[in-house]
């Protein structure tokens, strides 16, 4: 996969063998805690297949920062009642 960047967002892509291009492209995103090159098998068998695959580095999605984690302890106290 070429990764590209237009500042600030970050993006992988791989273009088709030629023999099977079929000019149709596909974008795959991942979630929360997952990253663009975890779909890079993926992303590869598409490609084969023809397709024009793309795959953003979606912003904070990967990242496990301070404010993740007071987020996630604070939905996980709402969700199962817990005051502290």
């Amino acid at each position: 996969m070429r990764k590209h960047t237009i500042n600030p967002f970050n993006y992988y892509s791989i273009e088709p063998n030629k023999r099977n291009e079929c000019r149709k492209i596909i974008i795959i995103y991942h979630g929360w805690g997952g990253r663009a090159l975890g779909y890079r098998d993926l992303a590869e068998e598409l490609a084969e297949e023809g397709f024009n695959v793309i795959v953003p580095e979606i912003i904070y999605h990967d990242t496990h920062s301070r404010w993740q984690s007071l987020l996630t302890k604070r939905l996980y106290r709402l969700i199962s009642g817990k005051r502290s």
